[in-house]
């Protein structure tokens, strides 16, 4: 696994170590190259999470590996299993807030973990979860026999109090595959490959036009017809990939992070779009994209040939471009030769956060 962008809580590598393998730029609290993650920290992962502060690593075998902030500490570090005794079947986070989810269907939920004397409680729900979603506003669940949720928290609960959790139930009668949240908005993908979206619209990021609130699931209608299989959220901008490997993005392009400000050419616009409320294609190669992740204000796509682009937000080397600068247009990232070594011959998918960006590679069982 490989990871670049802000590191000053050392959730990329650690701040002790006086570099990392084959980063040579200087300071590590910003990585504007890719980095190999450690190892130990790093194997057998099948889902990473990030917040501004923290990477959590979930392990096959259903433990949580955090590197970054210590949660309910002022430390840093590393924690080699987050969440003792428990087998965790899905984990997410948002800003401040982690949830994880066990096989045995206790879910945790951990709010303002940065502050010291906080902890994790357990939420009492009569409803069992198989998925659950963090955003910075809202806390999507999915449970057993497929109904869709919003876990509401109760406002008048103190520091040293239980916070009182209830299953508010959203009315949505299609099959879900998967969910996607941003600060504010929401994705949903169905079995069927359609997208519907809901909640705040203030950056064009619900898709449908329009800048204010959809309190309701609605399809997106820019994507009626079109086969949807991979949904993505960044902080007000959304990006989804088609059965036939395209690319559409619309919402917040403040920074470039949708892609749009060049219309497929090496000449920027007079003009930078800095909403777009609609999807719109996002083409930068000859190549179908095989995954997308956004973070905040940036966005990163893998090719089927193996290629990482990046194009958005870059002052914290989110970028990977070996340098703090942002890009409006879609740019492919350089590994070292040592990492074009180790990446070779593998599968690859990444993700995203607030201001980090991180790559995960596997060997591809179809070379040898």
């Amino acid at each position: 696994m490989f990871g670049f962008g802000y590191n000053v809580f050392g959730q990329i590598c650690s701040l002790k170590e006086k570099k990392c393998d084959n980063y040579e730029h200087g300071g590590l609290s910003v990585i504007d190259v890719p980095v190999q993650v450690d190892i130990s920290l790093s194997e057998d992962v099948v889902k990473i999470q990030s917040s501004w502060t923290n990477t959590f690593l979930l392990k096959k075998n259903g433990t949580v590996t955090t590197s970054g902030w210590i949660p309910g500490t002022k430390a840093l570090g590393n924690v080699n299993n987050f969440l003792p005794g428990e087998v965790v079947q899905d984990i997410s986070c948002s800003c401040n807030k982690v949830a994880l989810l066990s096989k045995a269907k206790k879910l945790f939920l951990w709010n303002d973990f940065m502050h010291e004397n906080s902890f994790p409680t357990v939420v009492k729900l009569k409803e069992s979860l198989s998925m659950i979603r963090c955003g910075d506003l809202l806390t999507i669940v999915l449970t057993d026999d497929g109904h869709l949720g919003q876990l509401v928290t109760d406002s008048s609960t103190t520091q040293d109090e239980e916070v009182l959790v209830s299953f508010a139930e959203i009315t949505f009668s299609h099959c879900v595959q998967t969910v996607s949240c941003g600060k504010e908005h929401v994705l949903i993908l169905t079995d069927k490959g359609a997208v519907f979206s809901f909640g705040g619209g203030s950056r064009g990021q619900i898709g449908n036009g329009r800048l204010d609130q959809q309190d309701e699931p609605k399809p997106i209608e820019a994507l009626s017809g079109i086969t949807i299989r991979v949904t993505s959220c960044g902080g007000w901008h959304s990006a989804v990939i088609t059965s036939c490997g395209d690319l559409y993005m619309w919402g917040w392009n403040k920074d470039g992070q949708v892609g749009v400000s060049y219309n497929n050419t090496d000449i920027p616009q007079e003009v930078p779009v800095q909403i777009q409320a609609v999807p719109v294609p996002v083409v930068f190669s000859n190549d179908s994209v095989t995954d997308v992740s956004c973070g905040s204000r940036h966005t990163a796509a893998i090719t089927c040939n193996g290629e990482l682009w990046t194009w958005g937000f870059g002052f914290y080397g989110q970028l990977g471009h070996g340098s703090r600068k942002s890009c409006r247009k879609p740019t492919m990232v350089k590994f070292s030769p040592t990492l074009s070594t180790l990446t070779k011959m593998t599968k690859k998918s990444i993700h995203c956060n607030h201001w980090n960006t991180f790559v995960s590679v596997k060997k591809d069982a179809t070379n040898h």
